[in-house]
């Protein structure tokens, strides 16, 4: 078996409100529960660690969300630029329609979506901590198939 993304996990400061937001982008619960304990404490290099993880799965990934409710760190301060910081990419099938729907439910976007090349259409927001969120409108020559991804 070849490499695969199993999931994305975001830390998030109220899983509650991350999750209604993630299902925006069409993500359905999955499953939930809560890690605590020596081995977790351990695993996760946080002393006192207790989180609550909520999984939204999608059609082709996983994207998980985790309230550290003992243990916790500090609030998201990353901008696209800065070394780790990351971000998760969700395709759509119109760009527009995606963004006026996200208007509608008080998300907006960094900017409005901009087509550099081939059909593709791209535009960031930010979710409720200030992590950043891409959306893409999948042109040609940037569909996974085209840049040799074998499952896709």
């Amino acid at each position: 078996m070849g490499v695969q993304v199993h999931h994305t996990g975001i830390t998030v400061s109220d899983v509650e409100r991350s999750a209604e937001f993630y299902k925006l982008f069409g993500l359905e619960e999955a499953t939930r529960f809560v890690l605590e304990g020596d081995e977790f404490e351990a695993a996760v290099a946080v002393p006192g660690a207790v989180a609550q993880f909520v999984m939204l799965r999608g059609t082709n990934t996983v994207v998980e969300l985790i309230q550290y409710t003992q243990g916790g760190g500090q609030g998201f301060k990353r901008n696209n630029n800065d070394v780790g910081s990351a971000h998760v990419c969700f395709t759509v099938d119109d760009i527009e329609e995606t963004r006026r729907r996200l208007d509608e439910a008080g998300v907006p976007l960094v900017a409005p979506p901009t087509t550099p090349a081939d059909g593709t259409s791209f535009a960031f927001l930010r979710d409720p901590d200030g992590v950043s969120v891409e959306i893409l409108q999948v042109g040609p020559g940037t569909t996974l198939k085209s840049m040799g991804v074998p499952s896709a």
